[in-house]
């Protein structure tokens, strides 16, 4: 039995990368896939047949047929307490310095009461908050990057915690900046915000006190997950799979195991918020219904060790990570419709499938980017367009595009212009109506009024304004 559990274990720790991180290739050997396919979109006139060749989109207007492709350094500054990298070559964590250099491929993570700063060449920053885990999956510039008129290609995942984020306004495509997570990714242009994603552990699931005597989904320790995204500028959009299990009218869960899973894609603007807060119990028959929750459970035995789940939960994670080309392409539908930006979620709407959203990220890629959009995944494009009714087959999908959005913000402000006594409550219930006609029932969608949290002195909302200065705050040294 313990040598079933130990083995249970080693593969769980082989799925929490698989998962979490993206797969298994080593970097030099992307490398060499990016060089070979930018390598044959620019000599395609070596052939005997004359073929148009792809020519570099260039921001100042002028056109380039010679593409470089760089892993470009990044360094790390540390504001408060501690921060590690992990090179992923077996050494483990070890203990940066100020202004250490990080590279494509590591992991980075801060301590408890430390924050960091994430340096990039082109002066964007990633700032983690204390107790967070992220990997630079991927850092690349073609042709020197935005500054130069090439390319800045980025993904940042979030294995656990927190970053506020400031970056240079660049067009997408060609340019990429994701951030991801074990159940979604968000995309980004020229943005300042934050994002976190935060996983832990409780004795049972809320509702289970009143349950019935036997509930399944009560047997169980139940995991955490707390997400949060705000917007200070910019644009953003999100697209993430939401799992719970089924609660009836009173809150209790219910005595028959059920999952209700949602597909949600939002865009993001300055001033609005998602924030959701969602439990989930730790058992085998949850994995099985949620794939995405393996990695987290991944996380939650790295650091609690074994014992705090069943062998049942340890098997069925396994078999998820033997299995991980699932989960990975799953993850990988959702960045490539996020990448389709606020158009995507539009068509999203317009369509009620994500589908459309897979196309026009591929168009785009096809016709304004010199970098194959299948560097950018772990798996073929192709694979993730044919994927993805799968994915859909038995979730519900809500979106809330950029008009949505705007509807948003503004009804946060006919809400503070009424507290004012400057308009009334008819005018107030009829923006609120409409907004509710707009946005329906998707569950998380706020302002940043509500979520920047509460002055230490006044003991109020520090507002949008107040979070504009936090953040300006937070990447001072």
């Amino acid at each position: 039995m313990k040598i079933l559990k130990i083995k249970s274990l080693v593969i769980l720790m082989l799925m929490a990368i698989l998962i979490a991180c993206g797969g298994t290739d080593e970097i030099s050997e992307k490398m060499d896939e990016v060089k070979e396919t930018v390598q044959e979109k620019i000599e395609s006139n070596s052939d005997e047949e004359v073929i148009e060749k792809k020519e570099t989109p260039n921001l100042s207007g002028e056109l380039s047929v010679e593409v470089t492709v760089e892993v470009a350094p990044l360094t790390l500054s540390i504001l408060e307490g501690k921060a590690q990298f992990n090179m992923r070559d077996g050494q483990g964590w070890i203990d940066a310095v100020d202004a250490q250099p990080v590279e494509q491929g590591w992991g980075v993570k801060t301590l408890a009461v430390s924050t960091a700063i994430l340096n990039f060449e082109d002066g964007s920053m990633v700032l983690l908050e204390p107790t967070t885990e992220v990997e630079i999956s991927l850092y690349q510039l073609i042709n020197g990057g935005v500054s130069q008129g090439g390319e800045r290609h980025v993904n940042v995942k979030i294995v656990n915690g927190g970053v506020s984020f400031d970056v240079v306004p660049a067009e997408s495509p060609p340019n990429t900046w994701a951030f991801l997570t074990p159940d979604g990714a968000v995309t980004i242009q020229g943005t300042g915000g934050s994002l976190s994603r935060r996983v832990g552990m409780k004795e049972e699931l809320a509702g289970c006190s009143d349950a019935a005597e036997g509930t399944e989904a009560c047997d169980h320790p139940a995991a955490t997950i707390d997400t949060k995204l705000e917007l200070i500028e910019g644009t953003a959009t999100m697209m993430r799979m939401k799992s719970e299990p089924v609660y009836n009218e009173d809150g209790i869960i219910q005595e028959d195991f059920e999952v209700e899973k949602e597909l949600q894609a939002m865009v993001v603007k300055p001033g609005v918020a998602f924030q959701s807060a969602e439990e989930k119990p730790i058992s085998a028959e949850m994995i099985e219904a949620d794939p995405l929750l393996a990695a987290d459970v991944g996380y939650i035995v790295s650091l609690a060790g074994a014992d705090v789940v069943d062998e049942e939960v340890l098997e069925a994670a396994s078999e998820v990570a033997l299995e991980s080309d699932e989960a990975t392409k799953d993850l990988a539908i959702l960045q490539v419709a996020a990448l389709a930006g606020p158009e995507g979620v539009e068509a999203i709407s317009a369509a009620g499938d994500i589908d459309a959203a897979l196309e026009i990220t591929n168009e785009r890629f096809e016709e304004e980017s010199v970098l194959d959009p299948d560097m950018l995944l772990p798996v073929p494009i192709e694979d993730v367009l044919e994927a993805s009714a799968e994915l859909q087959s038995d979730a519900e999908l809500k979106a809330v595009d950029e008009d949505a959005a705007d509807l948003i913000a503004e009804a946060a402000e006919f809400q503070k212009l009424y507290d004012a006594g400057e308009i009334s409550a008819d005018e107030l219930i009829t923006i609120q109506e409409e907004l509710v006609e707009t946005v329906g029932d998707f569950e998380g969608a706020t302002v940043v009024e509500n979520t920047a949290g509460i002055d230490e002195i006044t003991g109020e909302k520090i507002g949008f304004e107040g979070a504009k200065n936090s953040f300006k705050e937070k990447f001072l040294p």
